[in-house]
């Protein structure tokens, strides 16, 4: 495995941590986007599993996460996130290979907002781990209705924080996150909350533009990304090649569940086959 770690400038001068796991008989690139409050050091078992099977990374901390610039946890628009995407695309030095789209999280959110927005991607494929793609129930429709408005009188103001005892069953796991000083380990600000319910209701109209092979990876007993939010996508998007995984009884970071062996050689697997078929 060859590992490096650099920074990417954005256009509005926010500078990005990226960095990049390669492999010298790699078969497909794999370009990366971490869920929310996260970041890519978190990754690096993950990453080195898929250089095991001949597969290059290729990721970046967020804007506001991680190693990256930007106020702490904080967005105008969740539309920037994937713009920062596309910018780094465009600049992105890769092998010519088969280069696939993966997102955890709210990571998923941004990369199918990407693909539902662009026809000239060039992806052949993308895989959505425990994507947020539904609006949780437990929100009732007033709070989602005032969301709005507190945003733009309050956009910092911190609301409720991420419940850690779901990310994984292993409690080791649990403690790993909350002693990460790299994990933003604040209270969601009202505008980034705001913006996030608006992109999940978005998602719902225009994830029918995608078409590319999709993989969808959730596990049942996911608490704070609802599995029928991946069984939504699964139904909309128009890709006639499509696979939806539900593991039963995990939790959310299905990469830091007991069975994550099993996650991972489904994503390995899926992306051999769809390599040898864009070949």
């Amino acid at each position: 495995m060859n590992s490096a770690n650099q920074t990417f400038s954005l256009k509005d001068g926010i500078k990005l941590k990226t960095a990049h796991y390669t492999t010298n008989h790699a078969i497909a690139n794999l370009i990366f986007l971490h869920g929310y409050t996260e970041h890519i050091g978190r990754y690096d078992w993950m990453f080195q599993t898929l250089n095991k099977s001949n597969i290059n990374v290729f990721t970046y901390d967020h804007r506001g996460f991680g190693m990256s610039e930007g106020e702490r946890g904080y967005i105008n628009n969740f539309q920037q996130y994937v713009d920062d995407l596309n910018q780094y695309l465009q600049r992105l030095n890769k092998p010519e290979l088969p280069t696939f789209l993966m997102g955890h999280s709210m990571g998923s959110l941004i990369g199918a907002h990407y693909l539902a927005g662009r026809f000239d991607h060039g992806f052949a494929g993308f895989i959505s781990s425990a994507g947020a793609f539904k609006i949780d129930e437990n929100i009732s429709p007033f709070l989602r209705k005032i969301s709005g408005i507190v945003a733009r009188i309050t956009p910092h103001l911190r609301t409720v924080s991420l419940n850690a005892n779901a990310l994984s069953r292993d409690p080791l796991e649990v403690v790993k996150y909350l002693t990460d000083p790299k994990v933003y380990h604040g209270g969601t600000k009202a505008r980034l909350g705001h913006e996030m319910l608006e992109a999940m209701k978005a998602i719902q109209l225009s994830c029918y533009k995608i078409t590319l092979p999709v993989l969808l990876l959730h596990g049942t007993e996911d608490k704070l990304a609802d599995p029928l939010g991946s069984r939504m996508m699964y139904d909309k998007v128009k890709s006639e090649d499509k696979t939806l995984r539900l593991f039963p009884g995990l939790y959310h970071e299905l990469m830091r569940e007991p069975e994550k062996e099993e996650v991972m050689t489904a994503i390995c697997d899926w992306i051999n086959i769809k390599s040898k078929r864009d070949l």
